[in-house]
């Protein structure tokens, strides 16, 4: 995962707060970056949905899942954070101590989840919803600071929230989304920061211009 955060074919530009393609020099779109997103959390969220599997079909012991998915969980925010503010080099030591803050909140998750596994309170199929659902505040650890960073500049003024759900949606994504362009920080919260109906399984985004 932490691949991702280095960003190879992409270099940031700190007076826009956004990468730019190295071969071309054209600003990475919000949305090109929410696909970038949507697969580092699908792979990592995969990874963690075994370990739970395996824990619950007793291949594994809940200590050590519980161990393995802190630590990849961790990853996971750290790769977030430090994508949004343009790589390892700019997080602040704020940045690490927030990333650390909220963890300790999402460990004390995974010991509960832990401890139903001990105790064969989780089908497979529960717990692979359940540690998706701990691992949505990772994704919103990026809007969250890319919210910040963008707030600091006069070169996004508005954004506004992109519903991705075409069914089951949640009854608070498509109001956010209906309020259409309004200015920065506004909303009050980003997706996946656990203020909408669907919590930490929310996978929309927000657009910046």
């Amino acid at each position: 995962m932490t691949a991702y955060a280095d960003l190879p074919d992409y270099v940031w530009d700190d007076k826009v707060k956004a990468y730019r393609y190295v071969d071309t020099g054209e600003i990475v779109s919000d949305e090109q970056m929410q696909d970038l997103l949507d697969d580092l959390y699908d792979e990592a969220a995969d990874e963690m949905a075994g370990l739970a599997r395996d824990a619950v079909e007793k291949k594994m012991t809940a200590v050590l899942f519980l161990l393995a998915a802190a630590f990849l969980l961790k990853q996971l925010y750290n790769v977030f954070a430090a994508l949004a503010v343009g790589g390892w080099a700019r997080m602040t030591a704020d940045d690490w101590l927030r990333n650390g803050v909220l963890l300790s909140s999402e460990y004390q998750y995974l010991a509960g989840m832990a401890q139903d596994v001990q105790a064969g309170n989780l089908t497979a199929a529960q717990a692979d919803a359940r540690i998706r659902l701990y691992m949505g505040r990772a994704y919103a650890r990026y809007w969250e600071l890319l919210v910040r960073e963008r707030m600091t500049l006069d070169t996004y003024t508005l954004y506004r929230w992109m519903d991705v759900r075409d069914e089951k949606e949640c009854a608070d994504c498509p109001q956010y989304a209906d309020q259409g362009w309004v200015r920065v920080g506004t909303l009050g919260t980003v997706p996946g920061a656990g203020a909408t109906e669907c919590l930490g399984a929310c996978r929309c985004w927000l657009e910046f211009r």
